[in-house]
């Protein structure tokens, strides 16, 4: 069979990356890691096992919607004989995961968009056994319509400090963390989490502009949670930027516990 150029894209949820494949014919697929047993009765465990998963998703769907039972058998978990009941063979112009979810501690179903001739579009969703590092697809890809929207979360409901002495402690350490942050160093950074280890800053020319908006929750079992809205200008633009944390108090200070998104440590 001759196979015309397809790029393989793999993503997971947010993506899980870009692989780009020549034609089957001049490039061997990646080398198949043991294949799962296939799956028995769930056991309510979740586990991230999504981007092995997702890579054997797109393999097997490739070769199925394309006629290679062959190559597809490859694919497929111990115990799981690939149906000779394919559809008919088409050309698959590009083919990505789209997302993939954890069903149980070894099932994942990972949803595929696959685009054809004519710029049709299917949507499929493949369920895989996932073991100690071994992936195998245990049934036959399942047409889906096209996955909606997610709907934006609501806000959390903050019930507001009323301590205004603690207040003032919890906002000069979110105000001093957005400074440093982009004009300090780790070390500036240290002395405002409860760890006091360093943590990189922003690797860009920037700042935090000043009047950060904060709602800081009630303090609870000695910690509070801290939505802030911050402007970081950007090469002449202000760029609004959202950041949660959460603080406990050490002696007379309040200090950061975590923060969302996660600032990494300094090497």
């Amino acid at each position: 069979m001759n196979w015309r150029k397809i790029r393989i894209t793999t993503t997971t949820t947010l993506m899980l990356g870009i692989v780009g494949v020549g034609a089957y014919n001049a490039l061997f697929p990646p080398q198949v890691a043991p294949a799962a047993e296939e799956s028995k009765q769930p056991t309510g465990v979740s586990v991230d096992s999504t981007q092995g998963a997702a890579t054997y998703a797109l393999y097997f769907t490739n070769y199925w919607l394309t006629g290679n039972l062959e190559e597809a058998q490859k694919y497929a978990a111990k115990g799981f004989e690939v149906p000779n009941s394919l559809p008919k063979p088409q050309k698959v112009e590009n083919i990505i995961t789209w997302g993939a979810r954890s069903l149980d501690e070894h099932r994942v179903m990972v949803t595929i968009r696959a685009r054809g001739e004519k710029d049709r579009v299917l949507w499929l969703e493949v369920p895989v056994i996932a073991d100690r590092g071994s992936y195998g697809v245990y049934g036959i890809p399942i047409f889906v319509p096209e996955p909606g929207t997610a709907k934006k979360p609501d806000p959390p409901e903050i019930d507001s400090i009323d301590d205004r002495k603690a207040e003032a402690g919890i906002r000069q350490t979110v105000q001093s963390f957005f400074r440093n942050y982009a004009g300090g160093s780790p070390e500036d950074l240290s002395n405002l989490f409860l760890d006091s280890r360093p943590r990189m800053v922003l690797d860009l020319e920037g700042e935090f502009l000043k009047g950060v908006q904060m709602e800081i929750s009630h303090p609870k079992n000695g910690q509070v949670y801290v939505q802030a809205d911050a402007s970081l200008q950007i090469d002449g633009q202000a760029v609004s930027q959202t950041y949660e944390f959460w603080l406990k108090k050490s002696g007379s200070k309040w200090l950061i516990d975590k923060t969302n998104p996660v600032i990494p440590l300094e090497e």
